[in-house]
Order: structure tokens, then sequence, then C-alpha cells
């Protein structure tokens, strides 16, 4: 998590990794407000990576003593990954 300046909201680190194309995965990082709800995440994940809301699948991995911890915040027709850092 960081912060800007003295008043400033918490900010959490995505990774977004686009994996419709094996062949292709794509990677976006951004800042997002830790505050951000999981329907405000959709949305901004489907404008930064141009697709419609509701036509991809946007899944949470979380690492953790060695072992991957995995949550789907819909299911839908694509996969795209974000990994968010505190």
């Amino acid at each position: 998590m960081q912060e800007e300046g003295a008043d400033a909201e918490p900010l959490v680190l995505c990774i977004v990794r686009d994996m419709t194309n094996p062949e292709c995965i794509t990677k976006e990082t951004f800042n997002l407000p830790a505050k951000t709800s999981v329907k405000q995440m959709l949305s901004y994940v489907a404008k930064r990576l141009s697709y419609v809301e509701d036509t991809f699948n946007l899944g949470y991995e979380r690492h953790l003593d060695g072992s991957i911890d995995e949550v789907c915040f819909n299911k839908k027709l694509l996969m795209v990954t974000a990994f968010m850092f505190s």
C-alpha cells in the first residue's frame, strides 16, 4: 500500500495480466484507492483493457508462504488476473 502526502488516501498497486491469448499475455500496472469496490475495479479494468464490462473473468491471486490462493470476483468468458500488493 502506498500513500502520497499526509492527507492522501492509501493506494493499492494492481498488476493485471490479460490471459485471453496465451501466446501474447499483456500486463498493466496501476494504483487504485484502497477503498475501491470490486464493481469499481471491474469497471476500471474493463476500460483500461478495452473490454466490455461483464464479459470477462477477474481473479485475485494472493501469494503467501509459497502458496497461491485464488479468488474469482466474477465468472465470465475471458480470464484476467489481478495481483494486488499492500
